[in-house]
């Protein structure tokens, strides 16, 4: 048999094609596994749960779709380091995720760190702002919120440059967490020729805040900076307004601002900075995407870590779509060399600091001035 120049190049099409249409078929018939370890039972449960909720809704209806399956193994640990350890060994022994997936936490995400090295496993869009993360060191940790230094900042130059305040105290929870958070408040304060009237701290999973309620009482302060999680917090505003104390009181995006407004008096004065967009009320087409799921789902409600696991999810899709083969290599490097638009919200990653999206916004309440 004689074959032409053209009668070989189409053979060759057609072997490519025959090709691609094999590799989309097995890859529609692979599972994908991410891992899981964040509170979902204990204080901070509310946390994890919203944030494996919004990811779960995405992933849902991305399995409908025929391409790979993602299948989520999600374990407890209670926001509690040794158990994040015990739940990653476990994980990675049994299930052998392609990467470890939304974690919740400072000490909790800092613990697991030795076990991405030794294992070469991603860690991908942790629920945390800690800076250790954004070490460019850390080529395996792929961050998708601001970095709480920039949280910090932008609260602190609101309540100076905008509410003209000038006596601050800061309460922060005695952890890894509230002390990588707690230089990022003083170093701004101190640009600010400021220092807090009242530092305290309280232990975390607690609600022992009664202590550092007596010094706030006795600082007067105009703005209390607060650093941990929403029932300490919530608790600490009940017992200042009891004593007919109210301040404005500023909390970072872990603290969950639809967990922690629940919890309080509306009359409240209130600043919560946010990293993602407000799901009920953002323009975006992403936005719209997530409360058409929502709705479909019959959710009650929608809140800003819901639509971070919602986002969190959407990305992970896209970056598995760019792979031809589930391999962590082909992962690691998706992330780090493609542009992805979301819907109206572009993730780029920037290797200076591990980050994806570095925007900040907030939710307020009974504030006199726009964030």
């Amino acid at each position: 048999m004689i074959f032409t120049f053209g009668s070989i190049v189409l053979l060759r099409l057609l072997l490519l094609m025959l090709l691609a249409v094999f590799c989309s078929l097995a890859k529609a018939q692979e599972t994908i596994v991410l891992g899981i370890s964040n509170d979902t039972q204990g204080g901070t449960s509310q946390l994890g749960l919203s944030l494996n909720q919004g990811s779960s809704l995405f992933f849902d209806e991305y399995n409908q779709l025929g391409r790979a399956k993602i299948s989520l193994v999600q374990l407890d640990d209670g926001y509690e380091p040794i158990n994040t350890i015990s739940n990653t060994k476990s994980m990675l022994r049994d299930v052998k995720p392609l990467a470890l997936f939304n974690y919740v936490g400072t000490p909790t995400t800092s613990a697991i760190m030795p076990l991405l090295v030794e294992f070469q496993i991603p860690l991908i869009t942790p629920f945390t702002g800690a800076d250790f993360l954004r070490d460019s060191m850390k080529a395996s940790v792929f961050n998708f919120r601001a970095s709480y230094q920039s949280e910090a900042e932008k609260q602190i130059d609101y309540l100076v440059n905008q509410l003209r305040l000038e006596k601050f105290s800061l309460i922060v929870q005695a952890d890894a967490f509230g002390l990588s958070v707690e230089k990022y408040y003083l170093q701004r304060l101190k640009d600010y020729g400021l220092t807090p009237s009242v530092s305290a701290r309280y232990r975390r999973n607690s609600v022992d805040v009664e202590r550092a309620l007596e010094k706030i009482l006795q600082s007067k302060s105009d703005a209390v900076i607060v650093v941990g999680t929403y029932e300490p917090i919530s608790k600490l505003i009940q017992l200042s307004s009891a004593e007919s104390y109210t301040p404005i009181f500023a909390a970072l995006s872990f603290v969950s601002s639809f967990e922690l407004l629940k919890r309080i008096n509306q009359q409240e004065k209130v600043l919560v900075t946010e990293v993602v967009p407000n799901p009920e009320s953002c323009k975006l087409p992403v936005c719209e995407e997530f409360r058409r799921l929502a709705r479909k789902a019959r959710w009650p409600s929608v809140n800003h870590v819901q639509f971070e696991g919602f986002l969190n999810a959407k990305l992970f899709s896209l970056v598995v779509d760019k792979c031809p083969q589930s391999s962590r290599k082909c992962f690691v490097d998706a992330y780090r060399s493609s542009r992805y638009d979301l819907g109206g919200l572009v993730a780029e990653f920037d290797d200076k600091g591990n980050n994806i999206l570095a925007n900040v916004y907030a939710s307020q309440q009974n504030l006199p001035l726009e964030f």
